[in-house]
């Protein structure tokens, strides 16, 4: 048992520390969008995520760790795999919920090396990325379709769709689809019940990065519990 709390406390202290230092990249690349003159303000969003944070890490460690071993006793691969990855996997999409909730921004600076990480991971794990080249033709195609970017750039906009993108490099097909429509369903939902107190309009911009960051992490969660699940 102190093998196990002692590798949870460690990832616990590094998932906060890469996620205070995402969120200072992200606001410089916000800093950069808005404009030097314009001060930019989280609020306590980050304080709450924090929190959510601590409590998903801690369920990472109880899905992927035993007592068996203490963290510095991995192989270097290993414990790239299971502490340095996966702490960068949850605090870069809970760095992404607090900057797209607070300034509705999902800065590159994030979701590229989040493409990067995917790759490293993909790579350890014996991957292919025939899920992803397929999606990225999808997208290419949806982006670049007149009919629907009029509609599309207004709600939904390029940042999400490289979140997409980079969330194609971690998960199977299946589990993106369910992602992807969870978060959508959610987005829905929360529309619905709230445009009317919010004075919200087709044209009111929602942040979708929460969604698909928390179900993202749902989803993995689900996987690593239920490995009966991925059929593909």
């Amino acid at each position: 048992m102190y093998a196990l709390t002692a590798n949870i406390f460690f990832l616990v202290c590094l998932v906060q520390a890469m996620y205070f230092s995402l969120l200072k990249i992200g606001s410089v690349e916000a800093g950069y969008w808005f404009g030097s003159k314009q001060k930019i303000e989280l609020g306590n969003t980050y304080f709450v995520i924090s929190l959510f944070l601590i409590t998903f890490s801690i369920i990472y460690g109880l899905v992927h760790f035993d007592d068996s071993y203490f963290f510095w006793e991995l192989e270097v691969s290993k414990f790239f795999l299971l502490y340095i990855l996966a702490a960068f996997w949850l605090s870069c999409l809970s760095s992404i919920s607090t900057l797209d909730l607070s300034l509705r921004l999902l800065p590159y600076s994030l979701t590229l090396p989040l493409i990067l990480a995917g790759i490293i991971r993909g790579n350890l794990i014996s991957s292919d990325y025939l899920d992803t080249l397929f999606l990225i033709v999808i997208i290419i195609f949806i982006f670049f379709s007149r009919k629907i970017s009029t509609s599309v750039n207004k709600g939904f906009g390029f940042g999400d769709i490289v979140f997409i993108l980079a969330l194609s490099f971690w998960f199977s097909t299946l589990a993106l689809a369910m992602t992807v429509f969870f978060a959508a369903l959610t987005m829905v939902v929360i529309f619905t019940i709230y445009k009317n107190q919010l004075c919200w309009t087709k044209k009111t911009r929602l942040p979708f990065g929460p969604a698909l960051s928390f179900f993202a992490i749902i989803v993995e969660f689900s996987w690593a519990l239920y490995p009966e699940l991925r059929i593909v």
